[in-house]
């Protein structure tokens, strides 16, 4: 399993070194990130009224879809992406993370936002808690749930003429 995530990681960190060779200049120009901050909020505010309309010029359908995505899926996930990071603090940052661990679950959640040039990446990631106790009584169905918690999604979006595009999308158990 170990393999997978290295191969899965360096496909992320190759995605993400593709939109270094930005024709604007650096991921830190204030005023390039300023407009990636308005796109993404732009982004925020469409998943929160539900406009589906403005919603599928940012999640085109085909590449959900040809991903074997759902996309009622992929805006939840989005949604919990603004639910559980503060965008603001890419103001200063090229990388933000968050750590959700429920308290005796045998899983731990991680949300990510990445940007590198013009690209952002959005990871979600499920692992093992390594604080997770096992208890005498659980069954061998319940031992076989940290298995479960093995899971990587992320999804990669391109700031095009102002405004954010989902380009790719998947995922590694």
């Amino acid at each position: 399993m170990s393999s997978l995530r290295l191969a899965v990681m360096i496909c992320i960190c190759f995605l993400a070194c593709i939109g270094c060779k930005n024709i604007d200049g650096n991921s830190n120009n204030k005023v390039y990130r300023s407009n990636l901050l308005t796109a993404l909020k732009q982004f925020k505010n469409r998943l929160d009224v539900k406009d589906a309309d403005s919603l599928s010029t940012v999640l085109p359908k085909q590449i959900i879809q040809g991903s074997n995505f759902e996309t009622k899926d992929v805006v939840n996930t989005c949604k919990d992406f603004f639910a559980h990071l503060d965008i603001n603090h890419l103001n200063t940052s090229d990388t933000i993370s968050s750590e959700i661990v429920k308290k005796g679950s045998p899983c731990l959640e991680r949300f990510t936002i990445i940007v590198a040039a013009d690209s952002i990446t959005f990871e979600y990631n499920m692992d093992k808690n390594p604080d997770y106790k096992i208890n005498e009584n659980d069954t061998a169905d319940e031992l076989d749930q940290s298995s479960l918690c093995e899971h990587i999604t992320w999804y990669n979006f391109k700031l095009i003429k102002g405004k954010l595009k989902l380009t790719s999308l998947g995922g590694a158990d």
